[in-house]
C-alpha cells in the first residue's frame, strides 16, 4: 500500500466524509453499510450492482484499471481475481481506515493484482493512462464533482471508460438535510452535463430507483 501526504485542501470537510474516515465504519462497511446503502437506493443487492457494472468493463484480463474512491476494495478485488500480468486494479481512497481494511482483505484473499493508494485523489498522478476506471457510489460525497471527474478523465486513455454509480435526485430542488451532511445529489440532467464538461461521452445508463449506473468514455 502507498500513502501520500495530504494536499493543502485535503481531509474530510463534511459529516459524511468524516464518517467514512472512521475505523468502525470501515470495519462494517462491506458487510453491512454498503449493502444496505445499495438496497435502499436502487433495490439491487451489492452483488447484482457489481455484476451490472462489471459487464461494462474491458474483458481483456491484462487491462489496467483504476478504482477511484475504492472504499474497502470489494469491486476491485472481484475484478482483480481474474487479472493476468500486467493487468492490475489500483484502488485510491482518501480514507486511510478504508484502505487499511481493503489491503487486509486483499492479503487474506491472496490477490496479487490489486494495489492501494491512500491519498487525496487530486494528488495522484500516473505515468501511464488506464484502460478503464471505476467510481461507484462515491461521487455524491465529493465537494467538487466537476473537478473530480475532470481528474478521472485525465487518468484514462482516449475512449477508455469510467464505470460508476451515483445517487441522483428527481427534481431540481434543494436536498435540505442531505446537502447539510455532505451528500451532493445532482439531477440526471446536471450530472450528464457535468460529465460532458469534464471530458466524457455518456455511452450507457441504467436507472435503478434513485441510483444511476453509467458508463462514460473519455472523449
Amino acid at each position: 500500500m502507498i500513502s501520500l501526504a495530504p494536499s493543502s485542501n485535503a481531509g474530510p470537510t463534511t459529516f459524511a466524509q468524516r464518517l467514512m474516515e472512521q475505523p468502525a465504519i470501515a470495519r462494517i462497511y462491506e458487510r453491512y453499510w454498503r449493502p444496505a446503502f445499495t438496497r435502499f437506493l436502487s433495490g439491487l443487492s451489492y452483488r447484482e450492482e457489481l455484476e451490472l457494472l462489471r459487464a461494462q468493463l474491458p474483458r481483456d484480463p491484462t487491462s489496467r484499471i483504476v478504482d477511484w474512491c475504492c472504499g474497502t476494495g470489494l469491486h476491485g478485488r472481484t475484478i482483480a481475481r481474474a487479472m493476468q500480468p500486467p493487468g492490475v486494479v489500483v484502488g485510491v481512497d482518501q480514507s486511510r481506515a478504508m484502505v487499511d481494511i481493503a489491503a487486509s482483505y486483499g492479503r487474506a484473499a491472496r490477490i496479487d493484482r490489486q494495489i492501494f493508494i491512500a491519498a487525496d485523489m487530486h494528488r495522484v498522478r500516473f505515468r501511464a493512462p488506464f484502460d478503464a476506471a471505476l467510481c461507484i457510489a462515491a461521487l455524491h460525497l465529493l465537494n467538487d464533482q466537476a473537478s473530480a471527474l475532470a481528474h478521472m478523465a485525465k487518468s484514462l486513455k482516449p475512449d477508455a471508460s469510467l464505470i460508476g454509480a451515483i445517487p441522483i435526485r428527481r427534481a431540481p430542488v434543494a436536498t435540505g438535510p442531505l446537502a447539510r451532511i455532505g451528500w451532493h445529489l445532482p439531477t440526471r440532467h446536471d450530472f450528464e452535463r457535468t460529465l460532458d464538461l469534464a471530458g466524457f461521452r455518456l455511452d450507457w445508463t441504467d436507472l435503478r430507483g434513485r441510483a444511476l449506473l453509467f458508463r462514460a468514455a473519455r472523449k
